[in-house]
């Protein structure tokens, strides 16, 4: 925990940033001006279903509550909040290691986890605290199934239903549960499997009732228009995109849409059979950890990130660095298990990985400093990853913000041209040159189009700046670009 701590102390003075202004600041139910039960019956944003997503977390926005009536809209007061339900995890996820692996693999496996950089976007965003609450209640469940008895399995599933109601990524506990328990003899070795699939059934009706997944039409869904063969293709591009960034996190950045995945062409073959291939081998580590009566530590994180993969249902966001928490724990118990046989007293060793968590440490200061208010952390996610019409979009509007009006244009500019270009494969162009000249790198109908979105969307400087760098011809048809802003 003290790494942790250390890692992660850099992001306590961030602001509210990304989706913590309309889930914490914005919503009425955390001010207050609805009845605490309306949690249960509105979205995350507080508002009823239909209008805006459909994310249904009703125990993190009254806990959101319970913080504002404390401590009003403090954010140090948040921040500190999720850090301590981030020890939190570590702590417990340390003592179920410690049961299944010994103490030596369980403080490899905590370090490991403690500090990956891949885990900031969970604990220096606050409304990443979902992710790392539904994780908590995960884990209580896991600590309470270590021996099953009636009790112990109710208990179990209270806490699933919990973490069920933190975030939906939960959904595919159930699934870890049968693989951790296929190596027990008998029919009891179902039981808590089969309570927790009727937990989660009691849940999905709820829900379905309450604030139903469709949200309306997205204009930037990218599943809507792949077939099944490149869904498959897009998932497997996905396993090797996360297992990057959690093996070299060199360029974290919030949410990844539109261009920056496209539909699969020749060029993502590499990344594909990539994936394949890591599929592949963590099928065969799999069933052998199940031949030899051990935990299936590779598989049950398989598991728990199969949600994301885009087969089993659409996801608004294909891939955000957030979504690998619950998963990114059981690969560093796994991970963790190799390495304290791997040190075994030896000191080079040892320094060796002391170096790995050291440089972890590192790079999460390093990203917890980007995560202190929105134009830091939009100015490098659109460095990190420039495909990402959506990052270009929101780094556009808090330059506006700012008063930067040209650079916005800029930002604007690669935004609409990125989401023309949707569903397809860009890349953004690289100029240095007055923003009235990178303007011509785009047509006329181009630049009319951005100029009648700005006027549509409310930022009149940005669209003088861009009528006056480029003025269309009279009667030039005005299309606007679509860039819908998905918080």
């Amino acid at each position: 925990m003290v790494l942790a701590l250390l890692a992660f102390a850099a992001g306590l003075g961030g602001r509210f940033v990304l989706d913590d202004v309309p889930t914490i600041v914005e919503n009425p139910v955390v001010r207050s001006e609805l009845p605490a039960a309306d949690a249960f019956s509105r979205n995350a944003w507080g508002r009823p279903p239909g209008d805006g997503p459909p994310s249904y977390r009703p125990l993190p926005v009254l806990m959101y509550r319970a913080e504002r009536a404390l401590f009003g809209f403090s954010p140090l007061a948040f921040h500190v909040d999720s850090l301590l339900i981030y020890l939190a995890v570590i702590a417990l996820g340390q003592a179920i290691a410690a049961a299944w692996l010994g103490e030596a693999a369980a403080c490899a496996a905590a370090s490991l986890f403690a500090v990956m950089p891949i885990h900031v976007e969970a604990v220096a965003s606050v409304v990443g605290r979902a992710e790392t609450l539904a994780l908590l209640f995960e884990l209580i469940a896991l600590a309470l199934l270590v021996r099953t008895s009636p009790l112990r399995i109710a208990a179990a599933a209270l806490a699933f239903a919990a973490a069920l109601l933190c975030k939906e990524s939960a959904v595919m506990f159930p699934l870890v549960v049968a693989l951790l328990l296929a190596s027990q003899e008998g029919r009891r070795r179902w039981i808590a499997p089969l309570v927790l699939l009727c937990v989660l059934a009691a849940y999905v009706e709820l829900r379905l009732r309450l604030v139903p997944l469709s949200g309306g039409e997205v204009g930037d869904d990218l599943l809507a228009v792949a077939s099944w063969p490149q869904r498959i293709a897009i998932a497997l591009e996905l396993v090797a995109g996360y297992a990057r960034l959690m093996a070299a996190p060199v360029d974290l950045c919030t949410g990844r849409k539109y261009a920056e995945l496209a539909l699969p062409d020749a060029r993502d073959l590499p990344a594909i059979l990539a994936g394949a291939a890591l599929l592949a081998a963590a099928a065969w580590w799999t069933m052998r950890d199940l031949r030899r009566d051990r935990r299936p530590l590779v598989g049950c994180a398989l598991a728990l990130g199969f949600v994301f993969s885009s087969l089993p249902i659409r996801l608004p966001e294909l891939m955000a660095d957030r979504f690998m928490l619950g998963p990114s724990w059981f690969l560093c118990l796994a991970a963790g298990a190799l390495a304290a046989k791997w040190i075994d007293r030896d000191r080079l060793r040892l320094g060796v990985v002391g170096l790995a968590i050291a440089a972890q440490a590192a790079a999460c200061v390093f990203y917890c400093r980007v995560w202190r208010d929105d134009l830091a952390l939009f100015a490098h996610a659109t460095a990190a990853c420039p495909r990402s019409v959506h990052n270009h979009l929101r780094y556009a509007e808090s330059l506006s913000r700012a008063g930067v009006a040209e650079e916005a244009v800029w930002q604007f500019a690669l935004a609409a041209e990125g989401r023309r270009r949707f569903p397809n494969r860009w890349q953004p162009p690289e100029s240095d040159a007055p923003i009235r000249e990178r303007l011509l790198l785009f047509d006329d109908h181009a630049r009319a189009g951005l100029a009648r979105y700005l006027d549509e969307r409310g930022f009149p400087r940005e669209a003088a700046i861009v009528r006056t760098a480029a003025p269309s011809a009279p009667g030039t048809p005005d299309t606007p670009a679509r860039s819908d802003t998905a918080r």
